[in-house]
């Protein structure tokens, strides 16, 4: 059997390699369009053989990988990594044989000057003595990312973060956390997926004061001054306080009366007013206080002096001798004469041209001559307590001044109270 071999030496066909590159063309935008935000660049891209990626030039700088969807690239730009400004655009066309090709440049001017969200305001805060709740209404940002409520001591102060609310469908925020005793302001900010972000007005927040209540007139009840006032109805009540005031030195007022029932609306004072001014502070939950009209308590009349009884002259005694002389005043008054706190007279040295000099006082008393003066070796020289009589014995001797005084008598009541001065002038020889 003959088998015959055919050989063919010739050389195998040569395979083309490609090197003719894609077309590739920016749809959209428009060059010299305005964007923001998000900004998606649709690109047309053909190849013979077939593409591999479509990218995306700014400012010749490789940044994006387009995706393909059907005949068309698409490259999402986020312009809020870019300052406000204009760029230029490129696509890049890339084949299966990796040959490469640009489109024509477009340019696009980034502004994203108004892109933050909508400022939103506070609506409304509410609270008790237990928890505070802020509210506003819900954004109506498609790419809201959060709230947050921003709080400060003053409405130009520093900002500080109390909560961040991701749920865009949250409205309200509750904390246990506040103190409306002291001013704070509360806003709103609204945060956008591209951290872009918005603040609304401050909101003021501070409780009221309490309400005051109004002292009324004073009604006298057996001798005694019975307080009474409005009642206050505030749910945040805490305190009555009825101070006796001492309108020269309000650091010596004096508390009468202290209560945390606001149903508390009058007090009798036990014992006689010393003082014309009475006023009542009312406080809160909070620490805020409010006060009341200051009421000025009408004590009557004060003490008036009928008449005084001393010497127009008088003779000093010799040497190592003592002389008393009995002075005396007559004073009245419409509280009854318990009411009469002191009596008593200044002595005055009247001077050449007729002016008081050196002066001295004594006082002068209705005890019906107990031993009130007994360390000076002798009574008041009083007869009668209690009859209005105010009496005293003054000891002259050889070391009392010879001069002309003016011996001034006054009364006050415990109300302090003063009558009407009366003088006398009296010459010691």
């Amino acid at each position: 059997m003959l088998v015959f071999i055919s050989l063919d030496c010739s050389e195998p066909p040569k395979v083309e390699k490609d090197t003719t590159p894609p077309d590739i063309y920016i749809l959209a935008p428009a060059t010299g369009s305005v964007v923001s935000e998000l900004v998606i660049i649709t690109a047309y891209a053909e190849d013979n053989e077939g593409i591999d990626r479509v990218e995306l030039l700014i400012n010749d700088t490789l940044a994006y990988l387009g995706e393909r969807v059907d005949t068309l690239y698409a490259v999402e730009w986020n312009s809020t990594h870019y300052e406000n400004n204009e760029y230029q655009l490129q696509a890049v066309a890339t084949d299966l044989s990796d040959n490469s090709a640009l489109s024509l440049p477009i340019a696009l001017v980034v502004d994203n000057s108004n892109s933050a969200p909508q400022a939103q305001n506070i609506i409304n805060i509410t609270y008790n003595q237990t928890k505070m709740t802020i509210t506003w209404a819900p954004s109506a940002e498609a790419d809201l990312q959060a709230y947050e409520i921003l709080i400060s001591e003053s409405y130009n102060g520093q900002k500080t973060t109390i909560a961040t609310i991701s749920d865009s469908s949250v409205t309200s925020y509750t904390t246990t956390d506040f103190n409306p005793g002291v001013v704070h302001y509360y806003w709103l900010k609204v945060i956008d997926i591209y951290n872009y972000t918005s603040t609304g007005n401050g909101y003021r927040l501070i409780d009221a004061v309490p309400t005051p209540v109004t002292l009324n007139p004073t009604q006298e009840v057996n001798g005694l001054h019975k307080f009474s006032w409005t009642t206050n109805t505030d749910s945040d009540f805490v305190s009555y306080t009825l101070s006796m005031l001492r309108l020269e030195d309000t650091e010596q007022d004096t508390v009468l009366f202290f209560s945390t029932n606001s149903l508390d609306t009058s007090y009798t004072a036990p014992f006689m007013l010393t003082e014309k001014f009475y006023q009542i502070t009312v406080e809160d939950y909070w620490g805020l206080k409010s006060k009341s009209n200051i009421l000025e308590v009408d004590f009557g009349p004060p003490p008036v002096i009928l008449y005084t009884t001393a010497p127009d002259t008088i003779f000093r005694p010799g040497p190592g001798a003592d002389s008393l002389y009995l002075i005396t005043a007559q004073i009245t008054d419409e509280n009854g004469l318990e009411t009469i706190d002191i009596a008593g007279f200044t002595s005055y040295v009247v001077t050449a041209d007729s002016l008081w000099g050196d002066s001295t006082y004594f006082s002068l008393f209705d005890d019906g001559g107990l031993d009130t003066l007994i360390e000076a070796g002798h009574t008041s020289g009083d007869t009668l307590a209690g009859d209005g009589l105010f009496c005293n014995q003054i000891v002259i001797n050889s070391q009392t001044m010879a001069a002309v005084y003016d011996w001034v008598f006054t009364a006050r009541d415990i109300n302090l109270q003063s009558s009407d001065s009366v003088a006398v002038r009296v010459v010691i020889e």
